[in-house]
């Protein structure tokens, strides 16, 4: 099995921090499921255009969320910039290319049918491109220790291991792997839909359904 962040410390006593509990101590708690989470990969687009793959980070919570040190890991590496701030409900697109790109910008909008008012950021370096099997991590950086001011630990936010074998969807093409209840396991199959790629908002719009059936 996987290790995963929990909701909540069940093998330490927390009043003393390091002695264990008595007897068989208490069972897990659930995964811990973050604020911000993955929820759109197009890892295998048509014709094998690596620039047309992304990755789309939701922010379900009620705040905005500054992503300062922030970083997304696995089979591609994207460093997140301290003037990413994330809205309440908003989303983010990371892209293998960079945004200003303008060429690149443009056949991305245009195949996946998104206006400009959807912003972009990249590019993410690594594997350079996702593959219809992967590993992806979300990581949020904690406070510094007080004798490290410019360490930030990173804590595992989400994380999202995908296949294209069943039970995961087949998502080729200009279909995406889509995530519509954030408050779900990314590791879990049955989290995931296939659905018409729409990133940057909840589902395709009429007119992106429309363009692919």
């Amino acid at each position: 099995g996987a290790f995963y962040p929990m909701q909540a410390r069940t093998l330490l006593d927390e009043n003393s921090g390091d002695t264990p509990r008595p007897g068989s101590g208490e069972a897990n708690t659930h995964p811990r499921i973050g604020k911000l989470v993955v929820s759109e990969i197009v890892h295998s687009p048509s014709g094998g255009a690596v620039d047309l793959e992304f990755i789309e980070v939701r922010n379900t919570g009620a705040v905005g969320q500054s992503l300062a040190e922030w970083r997304i890991g696995g089979d591609v590496a994207f460093q997140f910039q301290a003037s990413d701030i994330l809205s309440p409900g908003g989303f983010l697109v990371i892209v293998p290319f960079p945004p200003a790109d303008s060429v690149k910008s443009g056949s991305f909008r245009t195949a996946h049918g998104i206006p400009a008012s959807i912003p972009l950021l990249g590019p993410w370096t690594l594997g350079h491109s996702l593959g219809s099997e992967g590993d992806l991590v979300l990581y949020r950086a904690d406070t510094p220790p007080a004798d490290e001011p410019d360490y930030y630990p990173l804590l595992i936010e989400d994380q999202v291991r995908y296949s294209s074998l069943p039970p995961w969807p087949d998502a080729f093409d200009r279909f995406s792997l889509n995530r519509p209840d954030a408050g779900t396991l990314g590791d879990d199959a049955a989290s995931w839909k296939l659905d018409i790629a729409s990133p940057g908002t909840l589902g395709p719009t009429y007119a992106q359904w429309k363009e692919c059936y």
